[in-house]
C-alpha cells in the first residue's frame, strides 16, 4: 500500500469514527434536550404533516444536488475542494431545507424540546466546530494547494448551526409580531 492509499483509508476510518462518535453524542443531547428525558422527541398531527413535507425537500435538494455532482463528474470538473466535502456540503443544505421548512411552518420544535437546553447545545456544536476549523487554519490545514480539506467540514457544521439558530430566533420574533397584531 503506497502512502497515497494509506492517507486516503486513514481519512475514511476518521470519518467513520467520527460519525459513529457524533451519532452516539446525539443520543445524549437528545435525551438531554427533550423536557421529559426521553430520546423521542414527540410532535403533533400537524407537525409530523410539516416534518414530512420538509423531509421531501430535503429528499429532492440531495438529488438534484447529487445529479449536479454527477455532471460536474462526468466532465471532470475540479471543485475548489476534496471530494468529500462536496457530499458534505449537499448533506448540510439538504439538512437546511429540511429544517428550515420545519422552522418557518411551525414543525421543527417538539412538544417536549426544551428550547433553552436547544440553545446551549446549538452554540456548544458551533464553537467546537469553530474551535477544529480555526486549528486548521492556524496550522494551514485549511487549505492546500489552492483546495479545501476536510476541515472545512468543522466550518460547514459549524456555520449550519448558526443559520439555525438565527431562523428560530426570527421565527420567534415573527410569531411573536403576529401576537401583538
Amino acid at each position: 500500500m503506497n502512502g497515497n492509499n494509506y492517507m486516503t483509508m486513514g481519512t475514511a476510518v476518521g470519518t467513520a469514527v467520527g460519525i459513529f462518535v457524533g451519532l452516539i453524542i446525539c443520543i445524549f443531547v437528545l435525551k438531554a434536550m427533550n423536557k421529559d428525558g426521553k430520546m423521542k422527541t414527540k410532535y403533533d398531527e400537524m407537525q409530523i404533516l410539516v416534518r414530512g413535507k420538509a423531509y421531501q425537500y430535503a429528499f429532492w435538494t440531495v438529488m438534484g444536488l447529487e445529479a449536479l455532482m454527477l455532471v460536474l463528474d462526468s466532465g471532470n470538473i475540479q471543485l475548489p475542494w476534496e471530494g468529500f466535502i462536496s457530499h458534505l456540503i449537499i448533506i448540510l443544505i439538504a439538512v437546511l431545507v429540511q429544517v428550515s421548512y420545519s422552522i418557518w411552518n411551525d414543525g421543527y420544535v417538539g412538544l417536549n424540546t426544551n428550547m433553552g437546553r436547544f440553545g446551549v447545545f446549538a452554540v456548544c456544536i458551533s464553537l467546537f466546530n469553530f474551535l477544529v476549523a480555526g486549528g486548521a487554519i492556524a496550522n494551514g490545514k485549511m487549505v492546500v494547494d489552492g483546495r479545501l480539506q476536510t476541515p472545512a467540514a468543522n466550518l460547514f457544521c459549524g456555520v449550519l448551526f448558526i443559520i439555525i439558530g438565527i431562523e428560530i430566533f426570527l421565527k420567534k420574533v415573527a410569531d411573536n409580531g403576529q401576537k401583538e397584531d
